[in-house]
């Protein structure tokens, strides 16, 4: 091995790269001199001072009294507008403006005052009432003047026609008009209308809304005609504050009057008699409780239809007299569960005390056996469906026991049932995740058939009868001593033999040909025995770095 590596120094040592070319010298350019400043431009090129790197033509121009872009000017177009401020307040006269770099003395740069000669004129001032137009709008005191009217009864509102515009109404005069009698404090308006023949809340009419209608009354029978009537703030003689007599030459005679069945006149005014029968039923008005239906009478049948109709003063009553066609069947409920029992049923239109609409109670004398009950396990059908104890929807869970069908009849159920006694083919365990199958149930051997015969949650895991498999990283057949997993399935790359002394190297197994490579490559745990080796030539391919081998002879050791 030392042999091999001395042989392939020297070809490395004769194989040399060729030596980097000459690049040879960088010319330079000249360096033009005519430029003083470095600005670049000379004097020949328009530079007017050639000494300053920030004067050129094209510069920009700055204030401070030179010409930087040597056009001829000094701060053109870079000077500031100043005006005068007399006053200053901060705002200069328009008609003093100058130009200049920085403010002159007594200027400022807003040159909007509207007089330069009041501090307290200049816009955004705040307006006062003062005959001046402190804000500089064009408006003098806008929106501060205020109209008033004189006051001379001191109910707060004024005559219309004393209105005058002004910075202050003065004493008596109020900002509010439209009293129309201003000798009167309780005529203004808004004002309460009272029957005074006043117009009181000067809208213009007088007494509106506070006199009464009265009615001529003839025959002092304190109802007067509609027709002749009289509106006043007080009673006139010889009216009546009620209209409607029928006959106001006959004081009998007024919607008040009481007729009787053996009087054929109209005394009450109402356009009919009490003998009359309206509704034509046989029975007169003064005998019938309602003279506009012919179905209601005394001896009418009473219905359920919140009318009393045979006319005995009490609406839907059960009497003997009751239509049981549209009255309800009501049950007694003597435990008050809600359920009453089916036979006993009375016919009303209202429900009897004690009674209810739901029938069914099997047992009512226990509120807690009713068909809204919940079947417990108390050897009692709770529900009042004929069966004892059974598993119906109705079952209460508190009372029943757990139970889980097992249909393999493996001793493991699989689906919950909740009921008092075990349903046949069941069983108190549950778990079985296959309950077609006896072979499959928690607890059962795993073994490699594609199932999950334990219930564990998993195929063939674990089974008893799996393989013993050795990783075979080389794939020469033989696997990793320390790499061992059992599976029903050989995982990829694996054997069942794990004798492989190095499973990096697919010429390394039992029974491989032992080479001179300093490796035991049969795995008998010698190393180099009757090995096998190549001597290689070495030669420069003409490539730079490159080197090639060619096999000379075969040695064999012992």
């Amino acid at each position: 091995m030392r042999t091999f590596s001395l042989a392939f120094a020297s070809v490395l040592l004769a194989c040399r790269a060729e030596a980097p070319k000459d690049l040879g010298a960088v010319d330079t350019a000249a360096v033009d001199t005519t430029d003083a400043d470095g600005d670049g431009f000379s004097i020949d090129e328009g530079d007017c001072d050639d000494t300053d790197a920030a004067t050129w033509p094209g510069a920009v121009e700055l204030c401070d009294g030179a010409d930087q872009n040597c056009d001829g000017q000094v701060d053109d177009g870079v000077q500031s507008t100043w005006y005068a401020d007399d006053d200053g307040d901060g705002f200069g006269d328009p008609d003093s403006a100058a130009q200049a770099c920085e403010a002159p003395a007594g200027t400022v740069a807003q040159g909007t005052d509207c007089d330069d000669t009041d501090p307290d004129a200049f816009p955004a001032a705040q307006e006062r009432c003062d005959g001046t137009d402190n804000d500089c709008d064009g408006n003098v005191d806008e929106d501060l003047t205020v109209v008033s009217y004189a006051d001379a009864d001191g109910d707060g509102f004024g005559d219309d026609a004393t209105g005058i515009e002004a910075c202050d109404g003065g004493v008596g005069r109020v900002s509010v008009g439209g009293d129309c009698d201003d000798t009167r404090a309780d005529a203004r308006p808004g004002g309460f209308e009272v029957c005074d023949e006043i117009d009181n809340d000067c809208n213009g009419v007088v007494d509106e809304g506070v006199t009464r209608t009265w009615y001529a009354d003839a025959d002092g029978d304190g109802w007067g005609i509609d027709g002749a009537t009289e509106a006043a703030c007080d009673l006139p003689t010889g009216y009546a504050p009620l209209g409607g007599d029928c006959d106001d030459d006959d004081a009998l005679y007024h919607p008040g009057a009481t007729e009787s069945c053996d009087d054929a006149r109209d005394l009450n005014c109402d356009g009919s008699v009490a003998y009359a029968d309206a509704d034509a039923d046989g029975w007169a008005a003064c005998t019938d409780c309602d003279d506009t239906h012919a179905d209601v009478r005394p001896d009418a049948t009473e219905t359920c239809n919140d009318r009393d109709d045979d006319c005995d003063g009490a609406v839907d009553d059960s009497d003997a007299d009751l239509d049981l066609g549209s009255a309800t069947s009501w049950y007694l409920d003597a435990d008050t569960d809600g359920y009453g029992r089916s036979a006993g049923a009375l016919l009303a239109c209202e429900a009897p005390s004690s009674y209810v609409a739901r029938e069914g109670d099997c047992a009512d004398l226990v509120a807690a056996v009713n068909p809204g009950a919940s079947e417990v396990c108390n050897d009692v059908d709770d529900d009042c469906d004929g069966a004892v104890d059974d598993a119906d929807t109705s079952r209460d869970t508190a009372t029943a026991s757990t139970w889980y069908t097992d249909a393999d009849a493996d001793g493991i159920g699989s689906t919950r049932v909740l009921a008092c006694d075990a349903p046949a083919g069941s069983s108190t365990v549950a778990g079985d995740c296959d309950d077609t199958r006896p072979g499959v149930r928690p607890g059962a051997t795993e073994v490699c058939n594609g199932l999950d015969d334990d219930c564990d949650g998993t195929v063939d895991l674990g089974a008893s009868d799996a393989t013993g498999w050795y990783a075979d990283a080389d794939g020469d057949g033989y696997g990793d001593v320390g790499g061992y997993a059992t599976g029903c399935t050989p995982p990829a790359a694996s054997t069942t033999t794990g004798t492989d002394c190095d499973d990096a190297d697919a010429d390394a197994f039992p029974g491989a040909l032992e080479r001179l490579d300093a490796s035991d490559d049969d795995c008998d745990g010698a190393v180099d025995e009757a090995a096998v080796a190549l001597v290689f030539k070495a030669s420069c391919t003409g490539v730079a770095g490159s080197t090639t081998y060619t096999p000379v002879q075969t040695t064999a050791f012992e």
